[in-house]
């Protein structure tokens, strides 16, 4: 399934410029299934990077009273802020304080079950160096994620309780 957008190039020249671009809709299964097959794609690649890690997969949900909703509307959406704020407290905590590293992918999706209300949630993939405790990684993205307080200082984010990080 294609769709056409007119091409809005600020060098546009109509002799070496087409004026619509044809692009796969988002929406398709042949695009949703090229997605898949390029996160699968990078992960792999970035396993190999590492000479020894622990792969761990989380899924970050929020409560139904925490969602973030589009402006003046109760359409739900994501906030970039939170998975940027969470991905930036663990980077202080392992690649500062002890200089361990760890790579991230993190999708956002909307849930598909009409039971579940289609909620906004975050899959995050971590490939862990093996100096890092895996279980102890899990519990801080928790606590992190669940607004307890965490870090040397003993501080919570500004976020507060989000929700459920699974696994549990």
């Amino acid at each position: 399934m294609k769709q056409s957008i007119i091409n809005n190039r600020l060098d546009f020249d109509a002799t070496r410029h087409p004026r619509n671009i044809s692009i796969e809709s988002p929406l398709s299964p042949s695009f949703i299934e090229k997605r898949k097959k390029d996160y699968a794609t990078r992960a792999s690649f970035e396993v190999q990077s590492y000479a020894h890690c622990t792969v761990v997969f989380l899924l970050f949900t929020y409560a139904p009273a925490m969602r973030p909703v589009m402006p003046n509307s109760d359409i739900p959406c994501f906030n970039r802020d939170h998975i940027s704020t969470l991905i930036k407290s663990l980077k202080d905590h392992y690649n500062k304080c002890y200089e361990q590293r760890f790579s991230h992918l993190i999708g956002a999706e909307y849930g598909l079950d009409k039971s579940h209300d289609r909620a906004p949630h975050y899959h995050a993939l971590f490939i862990l160096d093996s100096s890092i405790n895996a279980r102890e990684f899990v519990e801080r993205c928790r606590t992190i994620w669940t607004g307890q307080s965490y870090g040397a200082k003993d501080k919570s984010w500004s976020f507060g309780n989000l929700g459920f990080m699974f696994p549990s």
